[in-house]
């Protein structure tokens, strides 16, 4: 989660707030990585994380969790950095560089989308299933949920099963208890009149 923030959030920033030449292609770029499902690039990962000696390892991992999360949360945050105020001009004619701006100002603003973003890239990371299962299981690095599945298929005991669910799910619920303010104040639906 951290890794993709540090990555999107200035990269959502640029695509949102910038313009330049390439923009167009690069946002088409981004576009095209969330429409392909991440089910069909699993056969090429895995043969180029076995040639790289990737396969078991965290760093593997973090690497192909970055691959879906990645291109989500900047197309999400592009259109959220699009629709704040422009400030910009207003910060530079205060004499503020670029990235005293970013930082000053516009990441202020922009908290509640940060955090709207960190909370789907913690649960994109915390349910992946088909890249943990395929290039880490039964190593250190087997997550939960390739974990849990195994409760299913090596030892086929349903309480343990749902014991590990459950074990599962708390995590994810605390972070979405715990930063659920932020996704209210984004105002994403309208009430219903």
């Amino acid at each position: 989660m951290i890794a993709t923030l540090i990555i999107v959030v200035p990269l959502a920033y640029v695509f949102g707030r910038m313009e330049f030449r390439v923009k167009t292609a690069l946002f088409m770029a981004v576009l095209f990585t969330v429409a392909v499902p991440p089910v069909s690039t699993l056969i090429p990962f895995c043969s180029l994380f076995t040639d790289l000696g990737l396969t078991g390892t965290r760093t593997g991992l973090v690497l192909i969790t970055l691959t879906v999360t990645v291109p989500f949360v900047t197309w999400m945050l592009i259109g959220y950095f699009l629709n704040l105020p422009p400030v910009e001009r207003l910060a530079m004619i205060d004499g503020l560089t670029r990235w005293e701006m970013f930082f000053k100002i516009m990441f202020p603003l922009a908290r509640n989308g940060i955090t709207v973003a960190a909370i789907i890239s913690f649960l994109f990371s915390w349910n992946e299933y088909a890249f943990a299962t395929t290039l880490v299981n039964g190593t250190d690095a087997t997550t939960l949920p390739a974990a849990a599945s195994g409760f299913l298929f090596q030892q086929p005991e349903p309480g343990h099963m749902a014991a590990a669910i459950c074990l599962s799910m708390l995590p994810a619920a605390l972070v979405v208890l715990f930063l659920q303010r932020h996704i209210a104040e984004m105002n994403l639906v309208d009430s219903v009149r």
